[in-house]
């Protein structure tokens, strides 16, 4: 849809490929692609060019022209992940929330209340068999932090090894079983992970950046502040993006950065 919107809005603008490929500032050859479907996930500035060109927003552009993210949140706890991540763009097809320790399931039991009891898991998910979890674009969760988490002492903090830091190799067993891999990861953990453990800072961390890598995984991170964004706390949280090898952001990321010799 996306190629027969472009076209659709050139036409009423009485535009030649030529003539909209010139307006836009890209080439000739990146428009041929884009309207004849061979590029169906041209980059964000290029969209944002060529809906300023036609005077259309970029809604206007990718109407109808993807399907929904399918998604998979894990440790759903409320569903905060879920808040955010709203059809038409984005479909939840399977989620799991779970609480050791504990025989009323509060977290899970609100999760249901609001969002519906179909396609959730209140299970261990170290019970559940890879082959039981949907195939999705993205699998998005808040894995258990408590073994950063700055309420401990920094020799508390077993990070990795701890009793919950084990459940990262949930989230590795997945993606490294799943035959067809999300194309997307969102990650999110309390920046305490960025160092631990105390004896080795930053260890916990490079390990989880090392395996994604070596499951075909490109990532990025950053540590928001809730703070900076006009909530009462000073809540900072890193967040995790993973791109598969086969996506155009993993190729972006792997490039090589342009050296400017002399």
């Amino acid at each position: 849809m996306l190629a027969k919107n472009i076209k659709k809005f050139r036409n009423k603008q009485k535009l030649s490929q030529e003539q909209l490929a010139e307006k836009a500032g890209i080439t000739y050859s990146t428009l041929i692609k884009i309207e004849s479907g061979q590029n169906d996930n041209p980059t964000i500035k290029t969209l944002m060019k060529i809906s300023t060109s036609l005077k259309v927003n970029m809604d206007a552009l990718l109407k109808d022209s993807q399907k929904p993210l399918k998604v998979v949140e894990l440790f759903a706890g409320v569903g905060g992940f879920r808040l955010g991540l709203k059809e038409p763009h984005y479909k939840v097809v399977w989620s799991n929330q779970w609480e050791p320790s504990t025989n009323i399931q509060h977290a899970s039991e609100i999760y249901t209340k609001r969002f519906g009891e179909s396609n959730h898991s209140n299970k261990n998910i170290s019970e559940v068999e890879t082959k039981d979890i949907p195939d999705h674009d993205l699998l998005v969760g808040g894995f258990p932090c408590q073994d950063y988490s700055v309420a401990r002492t920094l020799n508390q903090a077993k990070g990795i090894a701890g009793k919950k830091g084990v459940l990262w190799w949930d989230i590795h067993r997945i993606l490294s079983e799943k035959k067809r891999k999300p194309k997307y990861l969102l990650l999110e953990n309390v920046d305490r992970l960025l160092k631990s453990p105390a004896s080795q800072r930053g260890r916990d961390f490079a390990i989880m950046l090392a395996s994604l890598s070596d499951i075909g995984y490109a990532v990025e991170w950053r540590v928001i502040n809730a703070g900076d964004y006009g909530f009462p706390q000073r809540r900072r949280r890193v967040f995790i993006l993973g791109y598969y090898k086969t996506t155009s952001l993993y190729k972006k990321l792997k490039r090589p950065p342009h050296i400017l010799i002399g």
